[in-house]
């Protein structure tokens, strides 16, 4: 479990790099950018979510229930949308995932992006203030979890590798 909370905790880190992307470069839905940059936000959030044989994944019993719409909303773009296609997707105000969005530039020339739902900005900070919460509460239970186990007080900055022996852990310095 301790490794898909690590595991957990680096996809929402990732994923709020991107919002953090995102939100800087004031992207609207009509700028493909925003397209793909939410689609990456979308995987990195549901990464540790979906199942896996190595390191299983996350109950859902982990996101508030006041959130788990939002939470359901992010699964459901990932699956239907982002990283697989479901012709059956809905989106409001788009007739089917296969609509494209065509636009001409001044040089004549066409660019086609697939419109994908970006959310509009208040719905994304829910969606950011979701994934902060989640990163916050699996970080802290890490950091228990090791303060808990260690045979020794925690050493000063530095990169190290976490050893797990049994129940203990030890950190060696990285080379």
């Amino acid at each position: 479990m301790l490794t898909l909370a690590w595991h957990a905790v680096a996809a929402f880190y990732q994923a709020r790099a991107v919002a953090d992307l995102m939100m800087a470069l004031k992207l609207t839905d009509n700028d493909a950018r925003a397209a793909i940059l939410y689609g990456a936000f979308v995987g990195y959030y549901s990464r540790p979510f979906m199942p896996s044989k190595e390191l299983g994944s996350l109950p859902e019993g982990v996101v508030p229930k006041s959130s788990r719409s939002l939470h359901q909303r992010m699964l459901t773009d990932r699956k239907q949308i982002f990283l697989h296609t479901d012709a059956n997707a809905e989106i409001p105000g788009i007739t089917s995932v296969n609509h494209l969005r065509m636009v001409v530039l001044p040089t004549k020339q066409l660019r086609v992006h697939t419109v994908a739902p970006v959310p509009k900005a208040a719905v994304f900070q829910q969606y950011c203030d979701l994934l902060d919460l989640l990163y916050e509460d699996i970080n802290s239970a890490i950091q228990l979890y090791i303060d808990d186990r260690m045979d020794e007080p925690l050493p000063g900055p530095g990169s190290y590798i976490l050893n797990i022996e049994g129940d203990r852990l030890h950190l060696v310095p990285e080379e």
